[in-house]
This record gives C-alpha cells, sequence and structure tokens, in this order.
C-alpha cells in the first residue's frame, strides 16, 4: 500500500472512531453501572477486540512487503483478527458477566466491529489483487 493508501486507511479508521465514539464510550459507561465493578481484565479485553484487528492489519502490510507471496500475509490476517476479536470480546464479556447478544454490549464493541470490518475488507481486496497480479507474474514465466 502506497502512502495515500495509508492515509485513505487512517482517515477511515479516524471516520469509525467519529461515528461510533459515543455509542461505544455511553454503553461502557452503562456496563459498568450495570456490572458494578470493572477490572483491568476487562478493560484489556476490550482493548485487545477493538485496538489488536488494526495492529494485525499493519503487522500484515509490514511482512507483505518482505516476502515474495505478498499476498499470503493478507490471507493469514483474516482468520488472526476474526480469532483476536473473538479472544478479546470473550474476555470483556465473561469478565463483566453480561452475555455478548445483549444489546448494550453489542455497542461496547462497536468501535471494533468497525475496525475488523475494515480491515478484513481491505485485506481481502489485498489478497485477490495480489493473487491475480502474482498469476498473470507466473503465467508470463518471469
Amino acid at each position: 500500500m502506497k502512502r495515500i493508501g495509508f492515509l485513505a486507511y487512517g482517515a477511515c479508521l479516524a471516520g469509525i472512531t467519529a461515528l461510533t465514539a459515543g455509542s461505544t464510550v455511553n454503553s461502557i459507561l452503562f456496563l459498568h453501572d450495570y456490572a458494578g465493578v470493572f477490572s483491568a481484565l476487562a478493560i484489556a479485553g476490550w482493548l485487545i477486540a477493538s485496538l489488536c484487528p488494526i495492529t494485525l492489519s499493519l503487522f500484515a502490510w509490514v511482512m507483505s512487503g518482505r516476502i515474495k507471496a505478498r499476498w499470503l500475509p493478507h490471507i493469514l490476517f483474516i482468520p488472526a483478527a476474526i480469532a483476536a476479536f473473538g479472544v478479546g470480546s470473550s474476555l470483556f464479556f465473561d469478565t463483566i458477566g453480561v452475555l455478548s447478544d445483549s444489546m448494550a454490549g453489542g455497542f461496547a464493541l462497536l468501535t471494533g466491529i468497525g475496525y475488523l470490518m475494515l480491515a478484513l475488507l481491505i485485506h481481502l481486496v489485498a489478497a485477490i489483487v495480489l493473487g491475480v497480479i502474482d498469476v498473470r507474474r507466473w503465467a508470463n514465466g518471469s
């Protein structure tokens, strides 16, 4: 991804943050009042669910530039990001004692879900484009 791509990615992340921050904060405050206690483990789970897909995304882009099969880190990113989000959300919900299918629980991870969807979309497109480029290169014998 070139510089303009990273700027667009950052702008999309900022837009997701601006659109979902109010709902996320209000939901987390509601869950804090409902559960009564909010431990550091719950905060760590929320941070893992929200920020780990973006961190893995940056790692995948760095690795994509260092290996010959540039599409491979993007393919590996998809299950890794989904698993990291699942682990973080499970840790968050289990620690505060709320089911993940409640409305307040869903809004608590709204920002993380937005980050995950954006990252999955970008890496799926990148894997397809880079895979097509590699197949064309292989077919031409270079």
